[in-house]
């Protein structure tokens, strides 16, 4: 009876000690699943290791629209892209005969330095949209070196991010438009098309002899999108007309819900979705204190009126 007790216990020990090492073997950890990690810009992924970003907007719907922005690294060059393709009373997808405005050219360090900021702290996560299914975007893609295509949808920080990188590409292809003439004589492989013709700065279509330009839409966005976080620069206010300025240096008080005198600059204002006009031009700063930052701003600005 002895043995039998003796031989009954032992067999149990041995279970419950295979049973504790099936169950806590070390070396069998759980992956993380790949699909669901964020990345970070400026934690995670660094300025040096960026190699591509697209930004991209599509409609296939009627009065089909594309347009494209893109940064990327070339021969260790810093690249900036743009394409847009418009058609009018139609659908799309619209096609390379569809475009109105190509550009492609070097930047420079503060350029691409500048293109950083914009999307820093922006996350990254796996891709899961599509413009298959039909939504217009923005679609947002980073790409980076180590990347094994895992990561690759981006999602700026906040609006006042994506709009300060819209303002960004925005006058990176101004400046393209300004020398576009010049360029496409030099390089007859330049993506952008040429024309002997007297070309629309606007949108880089050929243009008869009795057209004008269609007059520059008021933009529904800010004109500094960023004046209240950080202080402007040279660069910030490069190529601006004395009305932008004006229109600028008011927008920081515009965005605490200053109301104006002046009737133009309220008009502006208030065809502004972001706006609302709340307070009284005499009753501001008695109600609203500005930031040091946006005092200087509006000083710094002030100056730069003519």
């Amino acid at each position: 009876m002895k043995k039998i007790l003796i031989i009954v216990t032992a067999v149990l020990a041995a279970g419950i000690l295979t049973g504790c090492a099936a169950t806590s073997k070390p070396d069998q950890v759980n992956e993380p699943d790949d699909k669901g990690e964020i990345m970070i810009v400026g934690k995670d992924i660094n300025e040096e290791d960026i190699s591509e970003f697209y930004y991209t907007i599509e409609n296939i719907n009627y009065d089909a629209y594309y347009l494209r922005y893109e940064f990327y690294i070339e021969d260790g060059k810093h690249m900036f892209f743009f394409e847009e393709r418009k058609r009018p009373d139609d659908y799309g997808p619209t096609t390379e005969e569809d475009t109105v405005a190509k550009c492609e050219f070097e930047l420079s360090d503060k350029e691409w330095s500048r293109f950083y900021e914009t999307i820093s702290d922006g996350e990254v996560t796996a891709r899961d949209d599509d413009p298959e299914t039909g939504d217009e975007g923005p679609w947002t893609y980073l790409y980076w070196s180590g990347d094994e295509g895992d990561c690759q949808q981006y999602s700026f920080k906040s609006e006042k991010n994506r709009a300060a990188f819209e303002k960004l590409c925005e006058r990176l292809v101004k400046k393209s438009g300004e020398t576009a003439d010049d360029e496409s004589s030099k390089s007859p492989n330049k993506k952008s098309k040429s024309t002997d013709k007297k070309t629309d700065k606007k949108t880089w279509k050929p243009m008869d002899s009795t057209d004008e330009p269609e007059p520059e839409p008021e933009d529904d966005r800010y004109i500094f999108p960023d004046s209240d976080e950080r202080l402007l620069t040279e660069d910030d206010l490069e190529g601006m007309s004395n009305e932008e300025l004006r229109r600028g240096r008011n927008e920081i008080a515009a965005r605490h819900g200053r109301r104006f005198t002046d009737g133009s600059l309220q008009e502006y204002f208030d065809s502004q979705s972001w706006y609302e006009g709340t307070i009284d031009a005499d009753d501001f700063n008695k109600e609203v204190r500005l930031s040091d930052i946006e005092q200087k701003n509006m000083e710094f600005i002030k100056k730069h009126e003519k």
